[in-house]
């Protein structure tokens, strides 16, 4: 039987005591008055073996089994103490609070439901998002999600069979009590797989927790100590400390590299780095973010004091984008004061060392630009402005594009043709070579039809007039006129049989381009020579099921002696080549199945020569095991190295990967065992290990250099570099 007393609802249960029934019955009699109340918004139920209703302090007392609802609230205890007046509540033994949030298991508890804080004693929470297990002696719930330890334990690994999320949730009873040195003194209860103890554990739910004198432990026994933690438990965007790096090479020593991260707003942030390197220095950054419509903009600047060369190094960042009614705008800098830098750092990509752009990492030319774009009927205008800087060459002769005014017609139908134009008016740099301006004009008329065959053409003209600096080879103001006429024609013949698809495209293309004059090479404008040309190409395709065959051959025949680098691009060609006749042959072929195969070739007939070859193949030996082996050959830019990869499951946590690159170009700067990695990872539920060896090559002023790193993810805390 159930009754509601001034918004409380109690149970004594199915008991037969003759006390019990009478005191029920009295308790009813003494409320007849509170029941003609309406009923409270926030009722609480009250059920026990034993429950009783002391008018003169306005407390039940429950006993036996005593369990409590409210505001999607529960807690069960052996036995409870409530005062409805204040909402204040005394519950010990077996205690069991459950919430939306977190699930917490004591032996003893004070709390006021209506602000639902408190004290709890030797008592274990779960907070059931992200697996969080927080023990301690004495916790303090502060606020609905804020708790305070002066000395806890927290991990998120279950301990078998007891302290698991299923167990807890299930109220699996556990029969010897929670202490602080959990899980010590719980007997039959494992030690968690990792778990940090500390001082003053401060929890914020969904933000973050902060502990003093800090003690990492794996298995219970004691690895790290650090005198402050801070980490965010959740993964939206908290204001603190992030993971540090740590790591160690042979090259810049021992690595130490804290970072704060300040979440200002909800579109900007920004970071603030330090970072150490026992060789090389100290070196400060930061970096700040926001967002607009067009996207993530970023400014960034990062600054070094090399000790080893004695050399200031700074790095500098812009991206930018904007828009101001139809106008677009993006604004792109890349900024390094010393191009050592690449050598030192960004030629050898350093997986440690994310400070850096990436354009350190990956390209030669450091390039900076920026752009405004008004969007017209079928076109644009556009102001642009890029500027080049050689990672490698010191004082290289680049021209820079200071500033470049465009106008570019979209392709539109003029009756059967269609129309497009490229124009634009540049004003070049150079300190040390030809600087100008130059206006190009360049409109192209194309046409299609057919349907077996399918024919496409166009004629292309280009007009080009120049004040020209600097120039001793022709003349300060020269010009030049010429075209170009490109023809394709195509077919497509398949048949289906029961097994497969055969595909057969063979298509032929004519170029012609006319005497052009020779003038000096501003940028890809100027390659533009004589040329007359044609070039069959057949692909050939097998479709099956689970796999495919194609093979393309493609064979050029120049009908005029000079053929311009544009033209033979196409098939892997990048100089000027001088020839009459049969052109270099190509090859290419690729298989997709149970195994992956590339690879082109480039053959010379008139030489006898293999120019290029290309190739990689991976195989999958078994369902989670493949090897890959690839090669490049250019005979040109005496280029011939190997790549070889393995990625294998050991079994369902283990993985472990290898690749190497090794040079036989003979190249006495950089050839034989070039890079060469080893990385394993190990995953469990709560936590996971990544340990790497590598090998980087040298450079021209840096020897080889080897690093060994660890890489432990503690999940919902982050990862740590050893």
């Amino acid at each position: 039987m159930i009754a509601r007393i001034k918004g409380i609802i109690y149970d004594p249960g199915n008991r037969k005591s003759a006390f019990l029934s009478i005191f029920f019955c009295l308790s009813l009699l003494c409320s007849l008055s509170l029941l003609l109340d309406p009923p409270s918004v926030n009722a609480m139920t009250i059920s026990a073996d034993h429950l009783e209703h002391f008018q003169e302090d306005d407390k039940f007392v429950g006993t036996g089994n005593v369990k409590m609802e409210k505001d999607k609230a529960v807690i069960q205890a052996d036995k409870v103490i409530f005062y409805r007046e204040t909402s204040d509540l005394e519950a010990t033994g077996h205690v069991v609070y459950e919430d939306t949030d977190a699930v917490i298991r004591a032996e003893q508890a004070e709390l006021n439901l209506d602000s639902r804080t408190g004290t709890l004693h030797n008592a274990v929470i779960l907070f059931k998002k992200d697996n969080y297990w927080i023990t301690g002696n004495h916790i303090e719930k502060i606020e609905e999600d804020h708790y305070y330890a002066e000395r806890a334990t927290f991990t998120t690994c279950d301990s078998k069979p007891y302290l698991t999320k299923e167990a807890f949730l299930q109220k699996t009873p556990i029969e010897s009590s929670f202490s602080a040195e959990y899980p010590k003194n719980l007997a039959g209860v494992e030690n968690p797989d990792w778990c940090f103890k500390g001082d003053d554990v401060d929890i914020t739910l969904g933000e973050k927790i902060t502990a003093k004198n800090v003690v990492y432990r794996i298995q219970g026994l004691p690895v790290l100590y650090t005198p402050y933690l801070w980490t965010s438990i959740d993964n939206e965007r908290q204001t603190g400390f992030l993971t540090p790096i740590i790591g160690n090479s042979t090259e810049k020593g021992f690595e130490f590299s804290p970072a704060f991260y300040w979440a200002i707003d909800d579109d900007k942030d920004a970071s603030f780095y330090l970072d150490y390197y026992s060789k090389r220095g100290i070196a400060e950054g930061l970096e700040f973010r926001y967002a607009n419509p067009q996207g993530v903009n970023q400014w960034y600047i990062y600054h070094l004091y090399d000790t080893q060369l004695r050399e200031d190094f700074v790095i500098a960042k812009v991206a930018e984008k904007e828009q101001w009614g139809d106008i677009k705008g993006f604004l792109d800098i890349n900024y390094l004061n010393n191009i050592d830098f690449y050598t030192e750092y960004g030629a050898i990509p350093d997986t440690r060392m994310k400070r850096f752009p990436e354009f350190l990492e990956i390209n030669r030319f450091l390039q900076s630009s920026g752009e405004l774009s008004l969007p017209l009927t079928n076109s644009r205008l556009y102001l642009l402005s890029q500027y080049w800087v050689d990672l490698q060459t010191k004082d290289a002769q680049i021209e820079q594009r200071l500033p470049e005014l465009g106008y570019v017609i979209n392709p539109t139908r003029v009756g059967p043709l269609v129309f497009t134009l490229s124009s634009a008016i540049s004003n070049f740099y150079n300190n040390q070579g030809p600087q100008g301006q130059r206006l190009f004009i360049n409109p192209t008329l194309s046409h299609s039809f057919g349907d077996a065959v399918q024919v496409f053409q166009s004629l292309s003209l280009r007009e080009a007039a120049y004040n020209l600096q600097n120039v001793t080879t022709t003349s300060s103001t020269p010009h030049w006129e010429t075209f170009q006429y490109t023809a394709n024609a195509l077919m497509r013949f398949f048949k289906e049989y029961p097994d497969f698809t055969h595909i057969i495209e063979p298509s032929l293309q004519y170029i012609f381009i006319p005497d052009t004059k020779t003038l000096p090479t501003l940028d890809s404008t100027e390659v533009f020579n004589k040329t007359s040309q044609v070039q069959f190409s057949l692909l050939n395709t097998l479709a099956f099921k689970n796999f495919s065959i194609a093979t393309r051959l493609t064979q050029p025949y120049a009908l005029s002696t000079e053929v311009s680098d544009e033209s033979l691009g196409q098939i892997g060609l990048t100089d000027n080549i001088v020839y009459q006749g049969l052109g270099p042959t190509e090859l290419e072929a690729s298989i997709s199945g149970p195994f992956t195969l590339r690879l082109d070739v480039t053959y010379d007939f008139r030489k006898g020569t293999t120019d290029t070859a290309n190739s990689e193949i991976t195989v999958k030996l078994a369902e989670k095991t493949t090897v890959s082996l690839g090669e490049r050959y250019d005979v040109q830019n005496n280029i011939n190295f190997y790549t070889m990869g393995f990625n294998t499951f050991l079994m369902k946590d283990w993985s472990v990967s290898l690749s190497a690159w090794y040079d036989a170009s003979g190249n006495p700067t950089g050839s034989g065992l070039r890079n060469a990695a080893i990385k394993t990872l190990y995953n469990e539920k709560c936590w996971g290990v990544e340990a790497s060896f590598e090998r980087k090559p040298s450079s021209a002023t840096t020897p080889v250099e080897y690093s060994f790193a660890v890489m432990v993810e503690l999940k919902g805390f982050g990862k740590f570099r050893l």
